[in-house]
């Protein structure tokens, strides 16, 4: 087994809010069935869940409120200094939102990070234990097989025909995304993005109208691209 200090100094919990909570989400569903080899108490078991489910609604909800935000910002603008007598222009809706999760403590990340540190102290703790739960950073070994990967991400529907695509960074610069939708006999390519999330702002193929769209993404690490393309993911326009 691989000394404790030098596999407890790498770091494992993701810098990307994105990636940060899917990380949260997966430890929340490896947690119970290692809980009793690691004497980790059912309140713990029960912390950790809460946190990962308020951090994911949390992250979730963040760039609904910044799109939200935009628009009623763009509204505001052509409200006050718009052409004069122009048509006038229909008032943004509120984002809405699943109702929230139980409230949590501050500080999920340091809690959940001690937890970590106490988990790979117990004598139950085994490496293979570690790498089930994601409380153990990826080899050298491991990041270079990372070159055949491919993002994941989801995508949203929002007002006004937006889409919005959450992608997990990892360890690369950004990824370039492409979409399709009806009339198109190819991939287009909708541009590159170096921070989740990447809102897709195209006005619909018929105006008024609800569509579906398909996406694609591939990682770049700086310029270049790396990797194999994501598995495709739709979605339907809200208009």
């Amino acid at each position: 087994m691989e000394g404790f200090e030098s596999m407890a100094s790498r770091e494992f919990v993701p810098g990307n809010d994105t990636a940060l909570a899917a990380w949260l989400l997966h430890f929340a569903s490896k947690i119970d069935a290692h809980a009793p080899a690691l004497s980790v108490s059912a309140a713990d078991v029960a912390a950790l869940k809460a946190d990962a489910a308020m951090v994911d609604w949390t992250v979730k909800v963040l760039p609904s409120l910044r799109a939200s935000s935009q628009q009623f910002t763009a509204y505001k603008d052509d409200l006050l200094n718009g052409q004069t007598g122009g048509p006038p222009d229909a008032a943004p809706t509120a984002p809405t939102f699943l109702p929230p999760p139980a409230a949590v403590p501050t500080g999920a990340i340091p809690r959940t990070r001690a937890l970590a540190q106490r988990i790979k102290k117990s004598p139950g703790y085994t490496d293979a234990i570690g790498r089930d739960l994601g409380i153990i950073a990826p080899t050298a070994a491991a990041l270079a097989d990372n070159d055949a990967s491919k993002p994941t991400f989801r995508a949203t529907p929002l007002p006004h025909s937006e889409i919005r695509l959450d992608w997990v960074k990892g360890r690369h610069s950004g990824v370039v995304i492409q979409g399709k939708r009806a009339g198109d006999t190819d991939w287009v390519d909708l541009g590159k993005d170096n921070y989740s999330p990447y809102v897709d702002g195209r006005s619909p193929v018929t105006a008024s109208t609800s569509e579906t769209r398909q996406y694609r993404a591939r990682y770049l690490d700086k310029d270049n691209e790396v990797g194999e393309w994501s598995d495709v993911v739709s979605a339907v326009t809200t208009a």
